[in-house]
């Protein structure tokens, strides 16, 4: 990847962390860079477990996406290791 190109990607993540922009398009480009099918944020609230935001780029298809939203995040394993750290920690993977 070029600077030109990091340095607009860079730029999207932060306009869409900072409430400029929208994920989606800051995420389809992270995909598209990464050469990845899909890029998945979500956002959980470690009280009720329950998905505070969503949003993703790439390949996925819609129904992908629900189904995650629906039920994969209530058995995600990675789900404790989050409640778990500090609230304003990040956590990736």
């Amino acid at each position: 990847m070029d600077q030109t190109t990091h340095d607009h990607l860079v730029g999207s993540i932060y306009n869409a962390a900072a409430g400029r922009t929208s994920w989606d398009p800051a995420l389809e480009q992270l995909a598209h860079s990464l050469d990845a099918f899909a890029i998945h944020l979500i956002g959980v609230d470690k009280r009720s477990l329950g998905v505070r935001f969503s949003h993703t780029g790439g390949h996925a298809p819609a129904e992908m996406h629900l189904d995650l939203l629906r039920r994969y995040h209530q058995i995600d394993e990675r789900l404790p290791v989050v409640v778990q750290n500090d609230r304003d920690t990040w956590f990736h993977c």
